[in-house]
């Protein structure tokens, strides 16, 4: 049996994007224990397993009482236009990426993000998920209330944009 840590509960309403999510997942040693296809069902493993962690797209429907330090929430593929999150691994290591960041989240503290005036986050080859950990940073940032400004320095093969869905700004 896999440890605590290993244990996975998706909520993910587009089959072909819940079978990537699951098939990754195991590929890289998590536990998916139970797949979600019903609210109530969602809230019933969330009782059972409350120390799991749950992957759940934002199509997926209100989840509001399951606590944000064990959920990740992707972008649904079923309304990819009313999404209101940007994380949609396309890879293995894309996941394992989301994942990672909010673990170390969860574990680090040597960076406060409410005292910080820049953080800058680089890479020296494309995939290596510094946009998605960027992405994913800023995000929290701002749920704390505070203001931040994501830059972009990929001057040949920008993503940030994209993953926002901003297309053509000149």
């Amino acid at each position: 049996m896999a440890s605590n840590e290993e244990l996975v509960i998706t909520a993910i309403r587009d089959m072909n994007q819940e079978g990537f999510i699951a098939t990754s997942l195991k590929r890289s040693g998590w536990q998916v224990i139970y797949r979600a296809t019903s609210l109530s069902a969602l809230r019933e493993k969330f009782k059972e397993y409350p120390e799991a962690l749950f992957l759940v797209s934002d199509d997926f429907g209100d989840i509001g009482e399951i606590p944000t330090e064990r959920l990740i929430k992707l972008r649904g593929r079923s309304h990819p236009l009313t999404s209101s999150s940007n994380l949609d691994p396309q890879s293995d290591f894309e996941l394992a990426e989301i994942i990672r960041a909010r673990e170390s989240r969860e574990s680090s503290h040597h960076i406060s993000a409410t005292s910080a005036k820049v953080i800058a986050i680089s890479s020296i080859g494309g995939r290596t998920g510094a946009t998605t950990v960027a992405i994913t940073l800023a995000e929290q940032i701002a749920r704390m209330g505070r203001s931040v400004l994501l830059v972009d320095g990929n001057r040949i093969y920008p993503k940030i944009a994209y993953h926002f869905h901003i297309h053509n700004i000149r």
